[in-house]
């Protein structure tokens, strides 16, 4: 079922969950929410996002990034981001970061949405 432009809402909500990373693999999942919270223990080197839209449809999910004690911490991943610079998230101890992941037609693009909340 798809929305028009004379279809509207009174109130719209999003599933936040918690997700890990395991071996610098971070797993987002669609059938779980659509936000994200994830500690930076370690690098992340790969994203799967799970249960995306199928193509011809629309999703997007944010992550909130929470750098650990050390910080530095990196997110990369097989993403597309504007001019192929990667993800700009704060590396400060302790600082958020929040990410969006548009996924459109099978192709994930990776945009930084603020950082340096703490």
């Amino acid at each position: 079922m798809g929305f028009n432009a004379n279809d509207t809402f009174s109130a719209f909500e999003e599933a936040v969950y918690t997700s890990v990373i395991s071996s610098g693999a971070l797993t987002l999942d669609f059938n779980l929410g659509q936000y994200a919270k994830v500690a930076l223990t370690e690098n992340i080197t790969s994203v799967t996002i799970l249960n995306a839209p199928v193509q011809g449809t629309f999703g997007s999910m944010n992550a909130e990034f929470t750098q650990d004690a050390t910080g530095s911490r990196t997110v990369t991943g097989s993403y597309l981001t504007d001019g192929g610079s990667g993800l700009d998230i704060s590396s400060a101890a302790n600082s958020i970061s929040v990410v969006s992941f548009v996924i459109a037609n099978g192709t994930t693009l990776g945009m930084s949405a603020g950082k340096g909340y703490s």
